[in-house]
């Protein structure tokens, strides 16, 4: 897992800059121009991870009590424009903004309520918990260009200085996607870290993600992966793995500009079956390029109901194969989705099985006894739908 940024100000700092530098790329990615009122508040959490910003790189600034309305003043108007971003994103077909936004209003809640009375522990969990929210969001779709917001940010020398492996983190929630490319790539030529060492922080599957999800091709994570897979310390069931991923991204090609339902459909099916018949094998590139396409699929307004529905179904497979154990975890609500887009449907009930599933897993040794009451509620409104009887043509 990855560990939490050293300096406490400057995790806050990432978690905002990644939203305010970064949640207006979906919308954008899905042709959907940001209204003013978004603008906004982007612009006001920005103006608040300024203030942070200067006084996260001041030694003992944060402690002086010179800073503490300025200090209390960012993380409200954090906390005010976050919910308003949870509010704009409510109004969106695409599930995967509004539950990023709503983590994201959640958390500079919480953190607003734990800076300067709750446990350091507790605040350093929900900082961390916002900052991986801004990666993900920030992941999902494709992205020729870089943001111009945080370049200031991420080239200064002070933030240059942080380790590798936290510094990439920064740079692709504030959307340096080329800067992180070479930070990853750079890492993984690192006599500094070990292949266990990339394996644990999840560098590989990061690296696959940002290539495919955000740059839409294969040949550069192909050759990152090959350079990999020459270093003498590489074990041979590494090795192994690395093999069958180039061969995969071979085999898979470009990410086509026309999302494919089908295309995306069989990737997923055929990762299911390498995570069965080889459980040590993920099938991490069939799931990624899977999710590739899906997420551009989910972003675009001309799909059908039923595609959005298979969709939402098909990711929610795929997220919660490959998620991040430290990731906001969005399957509930593209299970919901995939039921309220199309109930009664063959897929709406796959749906409901996966979700039931997953909820009831998510109360360990309960057997599903202890969940809450307002969640079988809902529960059960989803299976009425799923199960209802299907519309007819």
């Amino acid at each position: 897992m990855m560990r939490i940024p050293i300096t406490f100000t400057l995790v806050v700092l990432l978690c905002e800059v990644f939203l305010c530098a970064g949640l207006s790329a979906p919308a954008k990615a899905q042709g959907d121009p940001v209204q003013p009122s978004t603008r906004e508040a982007m612009g006001e959490i920005f103006a608040s991870v300024q203030t942070l910003l200067l006084l996260s790189l001041e030694d003992g600034a944060l402690a002086d009590p010179a800073n503490t309305s300025a200090l209390n003043r960012a993380l409200a108007r954090l906390e005010e424009y976050s919910s308003e971003l949870a509010q704009h994103g409510q109004g969106k077909s695409e599930a995967s903004f509004t539950f990023f936004s709503r983590s994201l209003a959640d958390d500079a809640r919480a953190l607003g309520e734990h800076f300067s009375s709750g446990p350091p522990a507790e605040s350093r969990r929900l900082l961390y918990q916002l900052i991986e929210s801004c990666i993900g969001c920030h992941s999902r779709l494709p992205s020729k260009e870089d943001s111009t917001l945080s370049v200031r940010l991420t080239r200064d020398p002070r933030v240059a200085k942080l380790p590798p492996e936290e510094r990439v983190r920064l740079q692709v929630a504030t959307r340096q996607y080329d800067s992180a490319l070479l930070t990853y790539e750079a890492i993984l030529a690192s006599p500094d870290f070990t292949p266990q060492d990339m394996e644990l922080l999840g560098i590989l599957d990061d690296y696959l993600e940002l290539c495919l999800h955000v740059r839409g091709g294969s040949q550069r994570a192909r050759s990152a992966l090959q350079t990999l897979s020459k270093r003498s310390d590489v074990p041979p069931a590494l090795q192994g793995d690395l093999r069958e991923r180039e061969e995969a991204l071979a085999a898979l090609g470009k990410i086509e500009a026309a999302a494919d339902l089908a295309r995306a459909r069989a990737l997923v099916l055929e990762g299911e079956a390498i995570a069965r018949d080889r459980p040590e094998r993920s099938g991490i590139v069939q799931y990624l390029v899977a999710s590739a396409i899906l997420h551009r699929i989910v972003a675009d307004p001309s799909r059908t109901s039923r595609e959005l529905a298979e969709a939402y179904y098909l990711l929610a497979v795929v997220s919660s194969r490959v998620g991040r154990v430290y990731w906001p975890s969005p399957e509930e609500l593209y299970l919901a989705s995939a039921i309220e887009l199309a109930p009664g449907s063959d897929t709406a009930r796959e749906a409901y099985r996966l979700l039931e599933e997953l909820v009831t897993f998510g109360y360990t040794g309960s057997a599903g006894t202890r969940i809450p009451p307002e969640l079988r509620a809902k529960l059960e409104a989803l299976r009425r739908l799923a199960y209802a009887e299907a519309p007819s043509k």
